[in-house]
């Protein structure tokens, strides 16, 4: 174990101030790039392998993103999607590095892009990675607002995150919302809308009827059948207080990606703690 004694705690700043303190301007002293990455534990602080990208000529990333490009390419074709996203990545790290002035080479450019982003989507699609599709496909969009592959593959992520409004504004933008796929998707979109209806539903009964007190987790809860005669019109009032709190607890239908916070809800509230003391005393 190492003595406390003999910790310098100044170890870490005097390997700063020597990377600070030596000339910054010769870009072949290693002494200094490797005092830079041991500085704060940073692998690359000193921006090596950046500034090494981005001294490339401009036709050189340009062909480097054509070259990872299609090695993604291949990797799609063998059924490799985490692999083939990751060289897809990197063309797109390229890109952010390539600034070409002639027109030839930013329309390339442009396209090697839009290709790569398409591909990238339907990886992080196989990966369920729905809101990294989201992005990509909003990003090829600034490029080509109109193109079908692009919206067909956004409402299909739209219908799994339960966006069901955004999927729907993305079927009446189609060029041809009449082509097979897209009444597939309709059709497919109003199944999933009535399931999840049905599915809020019932499970917000499944929840009150646990908060209040039902006697079966499969039993329909109706609020009515817990409430005794009242026997003046003060009681009456106070029962539909009582019940129209109730009703209050009751969910409203969440998007897939909030369905884990339902569990939450079977934790007694205070409020809900009030209505059942409440139905306690009266016998409801």
């Amino acid at each position: 174990m190492m003595n406390e004694n003999n910790w310098d705690w100044t170890a870490t700043y005097k390997k700063w101030e020597a990377w600070t303190e030596k000339d910054t301007t010769n870009e072949n002293n290693e002494e200094i790039r490797n005092a830079a990455r041991l500085c704060m534990g940073c692998r690359n602080l000193d921006r090596s392998d950046e500034r090494r990208v981005y001294e490339l000529p401009t036709e050189e990333k340009i062909r480097l993103c054509r070259v990872f490009r299609g090695r993604g390419d291949i990797f799609i074709r063998e059924g490799q999607f985490f692999r083939a996203s990751l060289w897809y990545r990197k063309s797109l790290s390229y890109y952010e590095y390539t600034f070409p002035e002639i027109e030839d080479e930013i329309k390339e450019l442009d396209e090697t892009r839009f290709a790569v982003l398409i591909a990238l989507a339907h990886c992080d699609f196989r990966h369920k990675l729905y809101r990294q599709v989201l992005n990509h496909c909003y990003q090829a969009l600034q490029i080509n607002p109109n193109h079908t592959d692009v919206l067909l593959l956004r409402i299909k992520t739209y219908i799994y995150l339960d966006e069901y409004q955004a999927a729907t504004n993305d079927l009446d933008a189609l060029h041809d919302p009449a082509s097979n796929q897209a009444k597939i998707l309709r059709a497919t979109l109003n199944n999933r809308q009535q399931a999840y209806q049905s599915r809020s539903k019932v499970q917000s009964q499944r929840i009150v009827q646990a908060l209040v007190g039902g006697n079966h987790k499969d039993e329909p809860f109706c609020p009515q059948q817990h409430i005794a005669p009242a026997s003046s019109a003060s009681e009456k009032h106070h029962y539909k207080n009582l019940l129209r709190e109730a009703h209050a607890v009751i969910p409203r239908p969440l998007p897939v990606r909030d369905r884990d916070a339902l569990d939450n809800l079977y934790t007694p509230l205070e409020t809900v703690s009030h209505i059942h003391a409440a139905i306690n005393r009266r016998q409801l």
